[in-house]
């Protein structure tokens, strides 16, 4: 019997004595197979894993336990990558610590651990200072905000490697927020404009290469992949330490990489910069000169007649085979990357966010590495384009096929970890078609020889948390309407005003059961929406979430248990429980659609050889796909817990009926791509689904069978209507008998 199995089933261990089992502190079936799972997987000579953990089977623990077994005995480096930079920051200081001790105890061996995230997180604390002086000396400074900088500088230089964005917004964001300070504020403060205000990020990547087990996350690893290795783990040593990779939260790797792997540079936004920032007349001139150059070349290519134009009406040119053009298009761009780079370092950023500016530098970079190839091998493709009704110009470039990018863990012998697992509570669903897995691993670039020498499994808890339902009726328009509704498509839409007082409803239905509510929206336009329709609602404070004052808006969430919480960025991250009773869901988090870059990536596939209607089932179906684990985060927002129960409302009438209930309403429409959303509810909770109870406007919550009733007395009064007589057809004398 394995130590693995021994640690997570016996509860007297010391996985459970030292508080890696939970709040419960007892062993969990699930958990233990999942970290035996994992265990069979690292005694694999090289083994590439597929698993899944649904929320409640502790599927952070049972990775990270048997992969710092392995560490510990074989001296690998276990690199785990997360979503986002909260989750990094969560594993960090919640079970990666407890797990270090459990192994030291276990092996006698201390493993160091470290961070990982990207320089335009930091903060420059002379930058700070800077700011802080030319605050004070203004005609009418603002105290409040002098002094409160002044506190952030002091804290900050007692402990550098917290002088983060993050780490600010999460201790000062509530007292900032107080004062007015936008959350943008200290992207102006990037590392990089004075001599060694980059302490931190170089002790960051110091600790890095010197630690056992490094958190990063799936932006820096698409860059990594992107860039063929270099900076996560050193790939050009020979005797290497072998590496345990472990992708959480993997199902949101493909989405990263598509939008890293593509950029859109529009003209107008290098006029911007130009007109912001600070540089002397002669250089102000020049530049002005190489934008008027590249507006000129953009000219004379689309007069050449040498476009595409698209049904969308957006017109693209590829730049492959245009060398005339392509070396005219270099040097302006190389001179104009050349003159914002120098502001960058030197300060001339004006009134231009540095985040903002670093961005274009680097798509101008980009852009000029792609133009210096002159059609070379590239997977990049680079074309120009104008825009739809304004026809604005500007560049874009696509990288190639997200699945190609990750693929490169497995094909690229350099890049290729001694042990690669992908893990997440959302892996499995509609698109693998009877084969486990198949739809994720088609998402992330692999083929059916490799997926069959893959191990995949699912481990989902028999009892974690209880999860009830309330259906809008499924009668009534939905939140879009769909312009050719024979299409399985969400896209082509126009909005449908008449759905905010039904979703309002639901809010205050929820209202009347008592205990805090979230809304999750897909878009903050919604949001605000939802929110200026609601109005006041009796004993409820009613909240607003925005990214410039997230973190007051969670404190007062956190505290207020009357609180509602209208949202748009909550869907994943949000950590209370106990504490969440309701979440209302008013429609599928799809993803808008953006008509230039999707036009402009149908246009690059359509160049490698793709079929136009396979591009745009494939773009669908990954929206949809991110939909789903969407709607799976956010409702999980209320099982954190084994005793946690929410109620989930969904406002969306193209929610798909069971079976039985579809039978007895054959008038209401079904949409073949809207049954797939089932999967977005875990397993355990989808007999109460198939037993939702249903909300109406005019009667509020009750049964399903309410609205069969009123289908019968609607049927009813129909018949009567129709064989009522009329009075002109009564005879004078009857009404006077």
């Amino acid at each position: 019997m394995s130590i693995v199995h021994d640690l997570f089933s016996n509860p007297e261990s010391e996985f459970f004595s030292i508080g890696l089992g939970g709040r419960l502190g007892k062993p969990r079936a699930a958990q233990a197979q999942f970290a035996e799972a994992v265990e069979g997987l690292l005694d694999q000579r090289s083994g590439i894993g597929i698993i899944q953990g649904e929320t409640g089977s502790g599927k952070t623990a049972g990775y990270l336990v048997p992969a710092l077994l392995k560490a510990a005995k074989t001296g690998a480096l276990v690199v785990i990558s997360t979503n986002t930079l909260n989750l990094q920051k969560q594993l960090m200081k919640d079970a990666l610590p407890s797990a270090l001790v459990l192994i030291e105890r276990l092996t006698g061996k201390r493993l160091r651990a470290a961070r990982r995230i990207g320089r335009q997180n930091f903060i420059s604390l002379p930058g700070l200072q800077i700011k802080i002086n030319d605050l004070a000396r203004e005609a009418t400074p603002n105290s409040a905000l002098v002094k409160l900088l002044g506190r952030i500088h002091a804290e900050l230089s007692i402990d550098p490697a917290n002088a983060t964005k993050q780490h600010v917004s999460e201790a000062f964001g509530q007292e900032l927020g107080e004062i007015g300070v936008p959350a943008h504020f200290f992207d102006q403060l990037q590392i990089g404009r004075v001599d060694g205000d980059d302490y931190a990020y170089l002790k960051m990547l110091d600790d890095s290469v010197n630690c056992d087990v490094l958190v990063t996350n799936h932006a820096l690893l698409t860059y990594n992949l992107m860039c063929s290795g270099g900076f996560l783990y050193d790939v050009k040593s020979d005797d290497r330490r072998p590496v345990i990779m472990i992708v959480d939260e993997a199902d949101a790797l493909a989405s990263m990489a598509a939008s890293l792997a593509t950029r859109k540079l529009p003209l107008r936004d290098l006029d911007y910069a130009a007109s912001r920032i600070d540089v002397a007349k002669a250089t102000r001139t020049r530049l002005n000169k190489c934008l008027k150059n590249i507006a000129a070349s953009f000219d004379q290519a689309r007069d050449a007649g040498a476009i595409l134009n698209r049904p969308s009406d957006i017109a693209i040119m590829p730049l492959s085979g245009q060398s005339n053009l392509q070396k005219v298009l270099l040097g302006e761009i190389e001179e104009v990357e050349g003159i914002l780079t120098t502001c960058m370092s030197k300060d001339g950023l004006g009134t231009m966010r540095r985040y903002d500016l670093d961005t274009i530098v680097r798509d101008l970079q980009a852009i000029r590495a792609n133009l210096a190839r002159q059609g070379g091998a590239s997977s990049e493709i680079l074309s120009l384009y104008w825009s739809p009704i304004r026809n604005f110009p500007g560049f874009h470039i696509d990288g190639g096929d997200a699945g190609r990018i990750i693929s490169r863990l497995w094909r690229l012998e350099h890049l290729r970890p001694a042990t690669l697992l992908f893990t997440s509570a959302t892996l499995t669903g509609a698109a693998d078609r009877g084969i486990p897995m198949a739809g994720f691993a088609r998402e992330i670039g692999m083929g059916q020889r490799v997926l069959a020498e893959t191990v995949c499994a699912a481990f989902a808890p028999e009892q974690f948390g209880s999860m009830d339902f309330v259906l809008i009726d499924p009668r009534i328009a939905p939140p879009v309407t769909i312009r050719n509704d024979g299409d399985d498509d969400d896209t082509n839409t126009i909005a449908n005003p008449a759905i905010l007082p039904w979703w309002c409803g639901m809010i205050r239905a929820a209202s009347d059961k008592g205990g805090r509510i979230l809304v999750l929206l897909p878009s903050h336009r919604d949001a605000s929406l939802v929110r200026d329709a609601l109005g006041a609602i009796d004993g409820r404070r009613i909240l607003l979430d925005s990214r410039d004052e997230g973190a007051q808006v969670l404190r007062a969430f956190e505290t207020d248990a009357s609180a509602i919480l209208i949202s748009a960025i909550r869907w994943e991250g949000l950590d209370m429980p106990g504490k969440i009773r309701h979440i209302v869901i008013p429609r599928y988090p799809l993803t808008p659609r953006d008509v230039v870059r999707d036009a402009l990536r149908e246009e690059s596939l359509l160049a490698r050889g793709y079929k136009k209607s396979s591009i745009r089932a494939q773009a669908f179906m990954a929206s949809l796909s991110q939909a789903r684990r969407k709607f799976f985060q956010g409702a999980g927002r209320g099982i954190r817990i084994e005793s946690d129960s929410v109620t989930i409302w969904i406002g969306d009438s193209r929610w798909p009926l069971s079976d039985d209930r579809r039978e007895r309403h054959p008038e209401v429409i079904s949409r073949n791509w809207a049954s797939s959303m089932v999967y977005a509810v875990p397993q355990r909770f989808r007999s109460n689904l198939d037993n939702a109870a249903i909300y109406s406007l005019a009667s509020g919550v009750g049964p399903f069978e309410s609205i069969e009733k009123e289908r019968r007395q609607s049927r009813l009064s129909a018949f009567l209507d129709k064989i009522r007589p009329r009075r002109e057809d009564v005879p004078d004398a009857l009404p006077r008998l």
